[in-house]
């Protein structure tokens, strides 16, 4: 057998992460670091009252209450019917 295969697939794989490494690419070479880093853009974030910050809390932990039973749900029924098909082998 020969590992000529494996080798050309290291070569291309190489060849492919040489290609995107960061520092070949354009807008990382020498002095244009402004074009991908500019603090013109600024960020505006959303602002809650507390009132409906609890009520977003209230809502995600009842979700996640109802996710965990459910799941509790999924697994008993599961340990249920492996139970089962264990009894009836016998």
């Amino acid at each position: 057998m020969s590992s000529a295969g494996h080798i050309l697939d290291m070569i291309i794989r190489m060849r492919q992460n040489r290609a995107i490494r960061t520092s070949n690419k354009q807008k990382f070479r020498s002095n244009n670091r402004e074009a991908s880093h500019c603090d013109k853009v600024a960020l505006h974030y959303k602002t809650v009252s507390n009132e409906k910050l609890e009520k977003i809390k209230r809502k995600i932990r009842l979700k996640s209450g109802l996710e965990r039973k459910k799941e509790l749900i999924v697994i008993v029924l599961f340990l249920v019917f492996v139970l089962i098909f264990f009894v009836w082998i016998q």
